[in-house]
């Protein structure tokens, strides 16, 4: 059996100022740094 696991990118900075991106990198939130740390906790 084929198990497949989706994950989207953590919260930018960007993102939390409700701005739109895309085209250039933003900086990873305070709170995306934490979506990282417990994602990888789990992998």
């Amino acid at each position: 059996m084929v198990k497949i696991i989706l994950l989207r990118h953590a919260q930018t900075d960007d993102n939390s100022s409700m701005k739109l991106s895309g085209h250039i990198d933003s900086k990873v939130s305070i709170y995306g740094l934490d979506q990282i740390k417990r994602t990888t906790d789990i992998f």
